[in-house]
């Protein structure tokens, strides 16, 4: 392939990222729950900016840059995603500088294509979420690790990005841990002499990380009941893990797909380093990328971390993979390319099903439809969707949240960190009663709630009891298992 054809190639690849991209972003919804977070601590004053930034599990690189861009910006749902989508197009070029590096440049462009293509990465480009950039920085650090410890390109100038791009990788995300840990394995298997090299580059970086570190991770120590927090509560059975896994692999498509995608995947590579390792001629690059892919995924699994959430940083080391098995395997660009179109077809449908992510027109909708002289109230479970609610509802309803710690918002989403909370019946009731909804004077005459499951509150049950009864119920566009229930009382 001549240099023309290739640039040509990457010019089409890089042009249907940003069509794809765009199409996702400009059907994406409203803010749903974390992106509604981002947009909030983007739009803080510098000092409450810099507290929640110590609050947050994640760490505040990305919010500082929305924070940066909404001063040049408008502060809009769109605006607010698109430095995802132009980090995710980086990922695109930057995954084909990477393979044709390691392996060679038909690699790269399939890699490319792959990613253009892969549905969760386009979900991750349209979201206003550091994801992109976590990705990016990845590349970026993989790109310059690989010159420095396997072409042996030791120069200063390489050291400063090296540790520039790692230092970045540990401001975006807790997970971009395992980018800077997994070659430190490489280098113990194959360059053990170079250990000393990287612990070097990367102390600069690690000191500069404490910065934020210690007084972040300090500071959550008094979180109340810290240990029943979503990140230590995720669940772990079989089905759950495969389902987690889905969004990497298949996108939001049916999960046996993925399971099915898992399989050929771990077949073909193992079929592969099988083969390699009877003629002698295992490739170190192709070592390297299993290492990125499995060992993050089984890390987060010995700490039980079976989110979506903790694999993203595995995603373009899994494509490149895709790609250098595609190329063992086929001799035929034609089936090749076709080939990568199929496997990305059912993950590109089930993103279009799924958008828009949330829309609250449909809440609106519905409400309004069902609005009538009586005295009616909507109440709702979950104390995260308050700034939704004050962004996007519109109907005439009156709404009413039940949730502990009703004191100031901001101070229980960054100290509490999403408990799961239990409540007794008797607390729910008196809530009831305090509200005038169970009271003889001012009786509420409709009831429309909507609950979120797995949250302890279960204020459906308590309606029943007191004689409320049932009379329709609506799935609104929102992200989640959020149901809006109508009770009427006789």
């Amino acid at each position: 392939m001549s240099s023309r054809q290739t640039k040509i190639g990457l010019g089409l690849i890089l042009t249907l990222a940003v069509i794809l991209r765009m199409a996702a972003i400009l059907n994406y919804g409203h803010f749903w729950d974390d992106e509604m977070f981002s947009f909030i601590y983007s739009q803080k004053p510098w000092l409450d900016s810099l507290k929640f930034w110590l609050w947050e599990t994640n760490p505040p690189l990305h919010l500082l840059i929305l924070k940066l861009w909404f001063y040049v910006f408008p502060s809009t749902e769109f605006f607010a995603r698109l430095p995802s989508l132009l980090a995710g197009v980086l990922n695109v070029y930057f995954i084909f500088v990477l393979g044709k590096k390691m392996f060679n440049e038909k690699i790269g462009l399939l890699s490319a294509l792959l990613l253009a293509l892969w549905p969760y990465h386009i979900f991750l480009s349209a979201t206003a979420r550091g994801y992109a950039f976590l990705l990016l920085f990845a590349l970026l650090s993989v790109n310059f690790f690989h010159d420095i410890f396997i072409l042996n390109q030791t120069t200063v100038k390489k050291y400063f990005w090296f540790g520039l791009f790692n230092l970045l990788l540990l401001y975006t995300h807790l997970t971009g841990l395992a980018i800077i840990l997994t070659p430190a394995v490489f280098i113990l298997i194959f360059k053990r002499k170079d250990l000393k090299l990287w612990l070097k580059i990367n102390l600069l970086p690690a000191l500069l990380w404490l910065v934020w570190a210690v007084p972040s991770f300090y500071s959550k120590t008094g979180a109340a009941t810290l240990n029943n927090a979503w990140f230590l509560n995720l669940s772990q059975g079989p089905l759950d893990i495969i389902r987690s896994l889905n969004p990497l692999f298949g996108g939001p498509s049916w999960w046996p797909y993925s399971l099915i995608l898992i399989i050929l995947i771990l077949t073909g590579a193992i079929i592969v380093f099988l083969k390699q390792t009877k003629l002698k001629t295992i490739n170190t690059n192709f070592v390297f990328t299993n290492l990125l892919i499995w060992l993050p995924l089984l890390g987060a699994g010995i700490f039980g971390l079976w989110n979506i959430k903790f694999f993203v940083i595995t995603l373009p080391f899994l494509v490149l993979l895709v790609a250098y098995l595609l190329n063992q395997h086929l001799r035929s660009v034609f089936l090749t390319i076709l080939l990568t179109i199929t496997i990305c077809l059912p993950g590109l449908y089930g993103l279009n099903q799924i958008l828009p992510v949330q829309n609250w027109d449909t809440v609106n909708n519905y409400l309004r439809s069902k609005t009538n002289n009586q005295k009616q109230v909507l109440i709702y479970n979950n104390f995260i969707l308050k700034p939704q609610f004050d962004r996007y509802y519109q109907s005439p309803i009156p709404t009413l949240t039940y949730y502990p710690y009703q004191g100031d918002w901001d101070y229980n989403y960054i100290s509490k960190n999403y408990l799961r909370w239990q409540h007794p019946s008797a607390e729910i009731k008196k809530w009831l009663m305090e509200n005038n909804i169970e009271a003889n004077q001012s009786r509420v005459l409709g009831i429309f709630l909507l609950e979120e499951a797995n949250l302890g509150v279960d204020i459906s049950k308590i309606l029943k009891q007191a004689g409320w009864i049932l009379k329709d119920s609506f799935k609104p566009r929102l992200l989640g298992k959020r149901i809006i229930y109508h009770y009427v009382k006789p």
